[in-house]
């Protein structure tokens, strides 16, 4: 057996496993779409390696040895190399040269002759995914946040080897995010896990656990993947952290979705001081053999809004929040292993953070997983020009997680009547597919408050005075109004997000008040400051390389002005420290404000290769 092919051994094919298909893939590139390509490449073109998971980027020595690269690579058109002076603006982004194209992955797995459904799970890929066994379409997937799952069973030959091939696509790029701005770009790869999992006829897709009104009371909702003709039993268990039972009850199955309703007692909460998980575990059986397995953390939580407030398991809660843009300098791609994100965690706590914003997207999985086991709550946002399904494929990844208390629908986008109406139908789903979590619409409230006429913005709607009122602030009365009739919290920019420094926090609140929702300011802290060039050195060898410090040291030189360097950053730190100090303290005087997420409270993690 080599690192491309491998075997499914019947000893070791137990029903509810994962076969873990990680590691070294064969790998062809091409400078094309694959929505456009044609046909998967011939076997002779797979004539790279690339790690699964990992991005193109980060191992390019792979595919300089191949034909392809010095004729047909294909990099992006928007890098912008940063000199000085930068012009009229600032660059949006500054994006390095990343690969454009479709990765070709290759991999053969020998089957067994043994009865048994096998479902392919790929944790995530960038951008656009499709699937192949044996040369045969299986499925398409276009969005990089979420999970692909696919049964594959129809397309294998028993005691045979199988070919699976990904096709991997960065070249549609139309929607907006922070995991795919900065200098990453759109890096291209597969971005988690990939597993095959073994199954008995029934394979059990979602596991969903909430509480009941009365606090009780467990709802559990099982969906499967259902082949089976024989009669079905679901078994529920929980376990505590120290392996015993706290529940188990059974029930008959039928169709492709199971639910039931199980007093459980009191459980322990999980909270940001004590975050408690337990151990949920669904088992599936036709008489007594197994058909599936699946386990996961369950942590026991609920959420609500009473007025102004937010609480958490019945206390009121008050969100100390940093703004995280999936910024990593050193690799410019994000680490795949969960320590990394551990190490993440426990330095936010320590710093005094309860709550991490994920501008405009979604975080990796094990971001997730440790942000549940230390505590950390978490915001998830659609990225802007987001598509439904997206959204519904959001919500059920991120609905297993206790740490996702708030669902967004985007930042700064133009809230025109159309946006508004998409809004409050994704706040509809939330509401049937997480209704344990809150909704707010959107992160800054353009033509609402903030540029509240639609000519400022170019929105394509148009707004009669009449809808316009003038107290406490100019914002369109009709549009606030729509939004606070589906919407839980709100996120707004005018006068309390970005600075808060010309009102005193008495004003502050009483200017709050009439939202009549949850206040949670947007963005505080957007602070620019010089460079320290002391700090040139960490970025020899990296993607990102010195190019900032070189740019900024020659201006400075030709300014005449470099000797004066140590002495503006130091001034810039002192003085943003002050102003950052001032915002954050007129936010927590404030009654009704409930939280603030804080803009440039990023760590980075240590300088190792991504795996």
């Amino acid at each position: 057996m080599n690192h491309m092919s491998e075997n499914l051994d019947s000893c070791t094919a137990r029903m509810g496993t994962d076969w873990n298909l990680e590691g070294i893939w064969r790998f062809a590139y091409r400078p094309d779409n694959l929505i456009s390509a044609q046909q998967i490449p011939a076997a002779a073109a797979f004539d790279a390696c690339m790690p699964v998971p990992g991005f193109w980027d980060d191992h390019l020595a792979s595919l300089k040895r191949t034909e392809v690269w010095s004729r047909n690579v294909l990099f992006n058109e928007s890098y912008r190399k940063i000199e000085y002076p930068l012009g009229t603006g600032k660059p949006s982004d500054g994006s390095l040269p990343y690969l454009v194209g479709t990765g070709w992955y290759q991999k053969n797995i020998f089957i067994p002759d043994i009865q048994a459904q096998y479902t392919l799970e790929i944790a995530g890929a960038v951008c656009q995914i499709a699937v192949y066994v044996n040369r045969q379409f299986v499925t398409f997937h276009d969005n990089p946040m979420t999970l692909i799952q696919a049964n594959i069973t129809d397309f294998l030959k028993p005691n045979s080897n199988n070919e699976v091939v990904f096709a991997v696509s960065n070249v549609d790029r139309t929607f907006s995010s922070t995991a795919f701005r900065g200098f990453k770009g759109f890096t291209g790869g597969i971005s988690g896990k990939v597993t095959l999992h073994i199954a008995d006829q029934v394979t059990i897709t979602d596991l969903f656990i909430t509480p009941e009104k009365n606090k009780r009371d467990l709802h559990i909702l099982v969906e499967l993947d259902n082949r089976a003709k024989e009669p079905l039993c679901m078994r529920f268990v929980l376990r505590d952290k120290e392996n015993q039972t706290v529940k188990e009850v059974s029930c008959d199955v039928s169709g492709t979705r199971c639910a039931l309703t199980c007093d459980v007692g009191e459980l322990q909460y999980w909270d940001n001081h004590n975050p408690y998980l337990y151990q949920a575990e669904v088992c599936i059986y036709t008489g007594d053999r197994l058909c599936d397995r699946k386990v996961q953390p369950y942590g026991y939580r609920w959420l609500e809004r009473d007025g102004m407030a937010v609480k958490l398991n019945g206390r009121r809660i008050f969100f100390r929040g940093l703004t995280e843009h999936a910024y990593y300098p050193l690799t410019c791609t994000p680490p795949m292993d969960k320590e990394s994100y551990r190490s993440f965690v426990k330095k936010y706590r320590e710093i005094g953070f309860n709550w991490i914003r994920f501008h405009t997207t979604v975080p990796h999985e094990n971001y997730l997983a440790a942000c549940d086991e230390l505590g950390m709550m978490v915001q998830v946002e659609a990225p802007n020009r987001y598509k439904d399904e997206w959204w519904t494929q959001i919500l059920y990844k991120c609905r297993k997680h206790p740490c996702v208390v708030l669902y967004c629908g985007g930042n700064e986008v133009k809230l025109t009547d159309k946006m508004i109406d998409q809004l409050n139908d994704a706040s509809k789903e939330r509401l049937r597919l997480a209704p344990e979590t809150l909704f707010s619409p959107m992160q800054g409230l353009a033509c609402v408050d903030w540029f509240p006429h639609s000519q400022d913005t170019g929105a394509d709607d148009e707004d009669n005075e009449k809808d316009m009122v003038q107290q406490p602030i100019l914002h369109n009365g009709r549009k606030l109004k729509t939004l606070q009739s589906f919407s839980d919290v709100f996120q707004p920019q005018k006068d309390i997000g970005f600075n808060n420094l010309n009102k005193t926090w008495e004003e502050l609140d009483s200017i709050v008040e009439f939202y009549q929702r949850p206040y949670m300011s947007h963005e505080v802290g957007i602070l620019d400051s010089f460079l320290d060039f002391s700090l040139e050195n960490r970025y020899i060898g990296t993607r990102i390389g010195t190019d900032l410090y070189r740019g900024a040291r020659e201006y400075l030189q030709q300014e005449g002005m470099l000797q004066k360097a140590p002495l503006y950053y130091r001034n810039s730190c002192l003085w943003s420290a002050v102003i950052r100090k001032t915002y954050i303290e007129k936010l927590r005087l404030c009654n009704h404000v409930s939280g603030y997420d804080y803009l440039g409270a990023m760590l980075w993690p240590p300088r190792t290769p991504n795996r």
